[in-house]
């Protein structure tokens, strides 16, 4: 009985790891080749935190609304009008007003004082943590290829604990079966 549950416990482990391993390749291929095709030709952002804007103490920053005047006028690449915008936040520490339209991952960096634009384009970190697994086909279809695969990875996770503990289970039924076998002569 315990040989035929290794046995099944080793074939399942085999598979799932196959399974995900693939899911794995496909993650990795779809970050390194689809980005491209929804960043509109904007350069890629490359840190999720914007960059810190060193000020002078007595300047004071600009209001939200002068920001998207200012933002306006500098006519942003990646959008034509400012109802484009989903996302406005406002970092004091660092100085910075942060845009995004979340729809297409675009994201801008507006000097909080002077209102320059000192960063732009597409947040490629973000849009392979939302779409990837194959989400980017079709919602649906990466919600359940994330499911799945956390699935197959706590399937994984517990079939590689029952082979990494199956020869000291042995070996404790049979150290259990000897002792019974000496109370047994006693």
């Amino acid at each position: 009985m315990k040989k035929i549950l290794l046995k099944q416990s080793r074939r399942i482990h085999h598979w799932v790891s196959f399974y995900v391993v693939l899911i794995a390749l496909i993650w990795i291929i779809e970050s390194l080749i689809i980005p491209p095709f929804f960043n509109a030709g904007m350069p890629v952002i490359t840190s999720d935190r914007p960059t810190p804007i060193p000020t002078e103490e007595a300047e004071s920053p600009l209001t939200f609304e002068q920001a998207q005047k200012v933002f306006m006028a500098q006519n942003p690449p990646g959008i034509q009008s400012f109802e484009e915008v989903d996302e406005i936040d406002y970092f004091p520490a660092l100085n910075i007003y942060r845009l995004k339209n979340n729809k297409r991952f675009f994201e801008w960096h507006l000097n909080a004082y002077n209102g320059a634009l000192t960063e732009y384009g597409f947040n490629q970190q973000q849009f392979v943590m939302q779409k990837g697994y194959m989400g980017w086909l079709h919602p649906w279809l990466g919600y359940v290829v994330k499911h799945f695969s956390s699935l197959l990875s706590l399937i994984l996770v517990g079939s590689g604990c029952l082979l990494l503990l199956s020869p000291l289970l042995i070996k404790m039924s049979q150290h259990q079966k000897s002792l019974s076998e000496r109370d047994v002569i006693h």
